[in-house]
């Protein structure tokens, strides 16, 4: 990783090809850095989540010199993320090297993307297959292999889209846990990476699947939801961490919050970023050639679709699907810092837009036949 840098294109001039290493980097050094012996019970050191770095106080309110098993150490903490990735993380560094760990996430994520497509055809859906092969090629899908920290949130809404798939009647009734869950697993897994496909991605096939006359009050209830689970399991975080280390942790998270929503840039007060600069940078990693050349065959299969069906569609059913297109520009709206400073991440929220309208076209062409 240090070899390619922290943010390392796979394709030289493509941004959307960009590795995350810097990330995935903190993420080996929360799972690999030992406990200090510093007075500190397991509890508080988990809460911690000590980390190695030359520098001191980055990311927490602690910072410790220390030494193990002969050898000094430096290390920071990190109280305001659950990381919960180190669940799985941890492990599976006892027994494989990362190298290994990144060929069995290629292969997972290869299993998840065959079972999907053959959910979708088993549930009749199969119009929505290409719609997901579009989602995975546009959003450079082999990046996302590659990158422990992107493929986190691929993860949270692959299974959420097969659990609904698989449990459909049981989700219809139960709907508003189904999205609280998925929020809540997505504040503990989660890098703050690209949060808001996972609520938008199922809800979007949730949407297509399902007969609620009123959509856009179903679309508004999943989605106070999901951003219950999402915010509420933060600030729980926040409150379990405060009461156990016996320090504020909210100053530290609501002082990131306000640089990650603010108008600054690295947080400089003299460099100043507006709205639609944070839209032009995102919304420029499709400024490529092989991008447009996409959106062309996207748009050329739907007018296929259109004209094989007769020249016949419903418009009123595309109405879901575009109030769902505008989720990523909100989200950018509230965290213009982090969306400027992390274009090269958080540009795969604007797939959202691009699935949605996608199947909102497909709704509104088989909505008759359905």
């Amino acid at each position: 990783m240090e070899r390619d840098d922290n943010w390392y294109r796979m394709i030289y001039d493509y941004d959307a090809s960009t590795l995350d290493n810097y990330t995935q980097g903190l993420m080996l050094k929360a799972a690999a850095t030992p406990f200090p012996q510093n007075g500190e019970n397991i509890i508080q050191q988990t809460m911690r989540v000590y980390m190695l770095n030359e520098k001191s106080d980055i990311h927490g309110s602690k910072y410790i010199d220390y030494t193990w098993n002969g050898k000094s150490y430096s290390c920071d903490s990190y109280e305001r993320y659950w990381h919960g990735y180190l669940i799985f993380l941890k492990p599976l560094l006892y027994f494989f090297s990362l190298h290994d760990i990144i060929f069995l996430n290629i292969v997972i994520q290869l299993f998840l993307i065959y079972a999907v497509i053959i959910f979708l055809q088993h549930k009749n859906i199969g119009e929505l297959q290409i719609p997901f092969v579009f989602l995975w090629i546009i959003g450079m899908q082999i990046t996302t292999m590659f990158n422990i920290d992107l493929s986190v949130c691929f993860y949270i809404y692959m299974i959420s889209i097969l659990v609904l798939l698989i449990k459909e009647r049981f989700i219809f009734r139960y709907y508003h846990y189904y999205f609280l869950i998925i929020g809540m697993c997505t504040a503990y897994f989660d890098f703050l990476t690209w949060p808001l496909v996972t609520l938008c991605i199922p809800l979007t096939v949730y949407i297509y699947i399902s007969n609620y006359k009123n959509k856009i009050k179903m679309i508004n209830f999943a989605s106070l939801c999901w951003g219950s689970g999402y915010i509420g399991m933060w600030c729980m975080k926040w409150g379990l961490a405060s009461m156990i280390l016996q320090e504020n942790i909210f100053n530290n998270a609501i002082a990131q919050f306000l640089l990650r929503s603010s108008l600054f840039i690295n947080g400089d007060a003299s460099e100043n970023i507006l709205y639609k600069d944070v839209l032009l940078k995102n919304i420029g990693i499709f400024g490529k050639k092989m991008f447009v050349l996409l959106f062309f065959v996207i748009a050329i299969w739907l007018l296929y679709k259109y004209i094989s069906s007769g020249g016949k569609i419903i418009k009123k059913r595309m109405i879901p699907f575009i109030f769902i297109s505008f989720y990523p520009f909100i989200w950018y709206f509230f965290t213009k810092n982090h969306s400027y400073e992390h274009y090269w991440m958080t540009w795969r929220e604007l797939l959202i837009p691009i699935f949605a309208l996608v199947c909102g076209c497909l709704k509104s062409i088989y909505g008759k036949k359905q």
